[in-house]
This record gives structure tokens, sequence and C-alpha cells, in this order.
């Protein structure tokens, strides 16, 4: 019972905070909407202050078949589409913008569904302690330690001798030049 009461307290303060969350993301997209809707307005006016005549395209795009008589009408502008391209930009980043935070908003919506969690059992305590086995490790990081010490010892023995003998001191000589690194 004290388990399930804290585990309603803690399922509580997950919903208010992601309520609260909820809220300020709510509050943020109202926010990109409002200015998304003044950019496209402020884009409007500017197509209509520059080129009352003449049809730009509302969203200038390479990929659609009417691009390259966009592209044209954009560089007849007087700034050369520079303007409206802002524009444009601000616009797409604002939609970006509001996508995310419509996913994000989604998410914590997901958080919100009830979290159904049912004990089985109670933990049991171990009765001997779980631990490194200290002695075992000591004990073979010795023998690994005796073992490398010897091999490296026969090793410096065997060159020792091999420079001794002329034969062996020329195939050395040749192993440790192939071994060195070319400046």
């Amino acid at each position: 019972n004290a388990a399930q009461s804290k585990l309603d307290t803690l399922i509580e303060e997950r919903n208010s905070e992601v309520s609260r969350l909820e809220n300020a993301i709510t509050l943020d997209i109202n926010d990109v909407q409002k200015r998304l809707s003044e950019k496209e307005e402020n884009l409007a006016q500017y197509v209509k202050k520059v080129s009352p005549k003449k049809e730009v395209a509302p969203f200038y795009s390479l990929s659609s078949p009417e691009s390259s008589q966009n592209a044209a009408a954009l560089f007849e502008l007087p700034d050369g589409g520079l303007e409206y391209l802002r524009h444009l930009r601000e616009i797409t980043l604002l939609e970006d913008q509001y996508h995310v935070l419509q996913q994000r908003k989604v998410a914590l919506s997901e958080l919100k569904r009830p979290v159904s969690i049912m004990a089985l059992e109670e933990a049991i305590v171990p009765s001997s302690p779980i631990k490194p086995r200290r002695s075992l490790i000591v004990t073979l990081a010795a023998m690994l330690g005796l073992f490398v010490g010897v091999f490296i010892a026969f090793i410096r023995e065997f060159i020792y001798n091999a420079k001794k003998d002329p034969e062996r001191a020329n195939k050395i000589a040749a192993i440790r030049k192939s071994l060195t690194f070319k400046r």
C-alpha cells in the first residue's frame, strides 16, 4: 500500500508536469501560428507592392514545372527576388518549427496515458552479498603478471644470445629495420 501510494503520487507529479509542458508548447504553437500568418501577410503585401500586374507564385520551388517561369519573374523584381526569397525562407522556418512543436505536443499527450503497473511480488533481499571476488581477481592478475614477466625474460635472453651469433644478428637487424617507422 505504501508503494502504491508513492507510485500514485509520482504518476500525479508526472501528469502535472506533462500538463505544464503541454500548455507551454500550446502557447509556443499559437505564437508560431501568429508569426506565420504575419509573415505570409508580409509576403502577400510585398508581392502586391512590387508587381501588381505580374503574378508571382506564392511558393517558389525548383522542382515545380513552372520553376523557370517563377525564377524569371523573381529576377524581374527590383531586388532580384532576394526580399521575396527571404520572406519564403522565414515562412519555411516557421512551418518547420510549427511541425516540430506539433510532434512534441503529440509525444507529450502520449505520456498522459494512464500507466498500469502491478507489483506481482515484493523484492527479496539476497541471503549472501553479491560482490566481485577480489581475491580471485588479485590471484589471476599476479599469475598473469608472472607469465608476462617470464615471457619477456625469454625474449630478452633470445635477443641477447642472437646478437652473439652473426647469422642471427643479421636477421634480427632486418626485423628491427622493418619494424621502424620511415620518416
